[in-house]
């Protein structure tokens, strides 16, 4: 940690808790109880991540702190927001037939889900020759980061976000 830094790490979560309940005053209608422990435990992290670049040349700490929780809290309020007409419940867990929710979510109910996520999937695949093209999005599809496609592969993460831009050019070109 730098020499510089005046707090220790048990101290972090006080902190962003503070800097956090500050912020999310302004969303109060927003925000459940879980989001605001999401958000605190974001801050710390982020906190803990930049606690290099921390300085007081630049200014005081608690403006350093400030400045990640709202970051953190804007970050979550417009990610929430995005999400809030795909996310809402269900009233009695009825969907109606015009209802958005009927387009954006209807594969979660969908009784031949696994069989249609198969053929679109072979579908993909069908549409890539190279073998190292069907190798990256078979490890896309099971959520492997890029660091890990670059382990396998023996190559440079630049050129796995290369690779993959390609790869998603050629099956854009094939739909």
């Amino acid at each position: 940690m730098a020499n510089n830094f005046p707090i220790k790490p048990e101290h972090f979560r006080a902190y962003a808790e503070k800097a956090v309940n500050g912020y999310i005053k302004r969303f109060s209608k927003l925000f459940s109880p879980d989001d605001r422990e999401d958000i605190i435990s974001e801050v710390v992290m982020r906190m803990w991540r930049a606690r290099d670049s921390f300085s007081t040349d630049k200014g005081a700490f608690s403006t350093w702190v400030g400045t990640i929780a709202r970051n953190a809290v804007f970050s979550f309020a417009k990610s929430k927001k995005d999400r809030e007409d795909i996310s809402n419940d269900f009233e009695d867990g009825e969907i109606l037939d015009n209802c958005e929710y009927s387009w954006y979510r209807s594969d979660e109910f969908a009784a031949d889900r696994e069989l249609l996520s198969e053929e679109f999937q072979e579908g993909l695949f069908g549409k890539l020759r190279s073998e190292r093209d069907q190798r990256f999005l078979a490890w896309q599809i099971e959520g492997l980061e890029a660091k890990e496609m670059a382990k396998r592969e023996g190559v440079s993460l630049e050129n796995v976000y290369l690779i993959l831009f390609h790869m998603r050019e050629r099956l854009r070109r094939a739909a």
